[in-house]
């Protein structure tokens, strides 16, 4: 729980405090509330920075930019 409550330190808002220290997937703990509860507020600001950054792509015109047509490019349909 430590690692949830410390968050993430320094200027770079980073999401990997989120993470399974064991298999670095997102934590997902329905059988413990206190987690989940620990986890409502940073997960309602990935969600904002998600749909900010998002957003952004588009004012941009990075979601009109070609390598996301490409298969072999890593982010391929996934801006």
């Amino acid at each position: 729980m430590g690692k949830i409550t410390a968050s993430w330190n320094g200027a770079r808002v980073t999401f990997n405090f989120m993470d399974c220290p064991s298999c670095n997937r997102e934590i997902k703990a329905t059988y413990c509330k206190e987690i989940e509860k620990a986890l409502e507020v940073p997960r309602k600001l990935k969600a904002d920075v998600i749909k900010k950054a998002l957003e952004r792509a588009v004012i941009e015109g990075i979601d009109k930019d070609e390598k996301f047509n490409d298969p072999a490019y890593a982010f391929f349909n996934d801006l």
